[in-house]
């Protein structure tokens, strides 16, 4: 009787030890997938529903390791693979938009752009929000394929008929483009090349972006 009685509880004490186990790995399980989602909403921009600096700096980070990998395999010699771009795409004249209709309407504006460049990259991981009126792109495609995609952002943004409160008004934006291009460039580099770039647009009239052809050479493209 004795044997029984503590075969019993041996049993039950299993059982409880299984239950115990299998709660603390539930809760364990859920809790890192809160978190992870929680991580992605507090990483993104409630205007633009755009990845913010820090997690869109993560991305590019990951992608240049990439590209730089797949440049040192020789991968891009052999079979003509896509390259990495990086753009940086700047509002034009957004501070009038602030001071003229309010910073709802900026907020509203920024949605806006933020809505065409998505659509048109397609890849909510390859583009995010760097500053107030300032984007991050980039992509793994080739040349001719990026300069129809940000011809096409210019475009679309340039025809927009911007409505707030009633009133209308237009915006443009630049955009400054740099291709890893060279062996020993770093992510750094790449980036202050699409920077210069997208001042070269700024002091040329904007509405347009510039490509780094060379070191020190830029091409104007994708204007009126």
């Amino acid at each position: 009787m004795n044997h029984a009685i503590a075969i019993i509880g041996g049993l039950f004490a299993i059982l409880g030890f299984a239950c115990m186990t299998y709660l603390v790995f539930t809760r364990l399980f859920v809790t890192k997938e809160t978190f992870l989602m929680g991580r992605e909403e507090w990483m993104s921009c409630d205007v633009t529903k755009m990845y913010l600096r820090k997690r869109t700096m993560e991305l590019f980070s990951e992608a240049f390791e990439k590209a730089k990998l797949r440049q040192y395999n020789g991968l891009r010699r052999q079979c003509k693979a896509d390259c990495l771009f990086a753009a940086i795409i700047d509002v034009d004249n957004f501070k009038v938009v602030n001071e003229q209709f309010g910073h709802l309407a900026g907020d509203y504006a920024l949605s806006v752009v933020a809505e065409i460049i998505l659509q048109e990259i397609g890849d909510k991981q390859s583009a995010g929000k760097y500053g107030g009126d300032e984007f991050l792109i980039f992509i793994n495609s080739r040349k001719t394929v990026v300069f129809e995609s940000l011809t096409a952002i210019l475009k679309k943004i340039r025809e927009y008929e911007f409505v707030w409160q009633g009133q209308s008004f237009s915006l443009t934006v630049s955009c400054g483009l740099a291709e890893l291009a060279f062996e020993d460039e770093t992510q750094h580099h790449l980036f202050h090349r699409a920077d210069e770039a997208l001042f070269h647009v700024k002091r040329n009239g904007k509405d347009a972006f510039a490509f780094v052809e060379k070191r020190n050479k830029y091409v104007l493209c994708g204007n009126r």
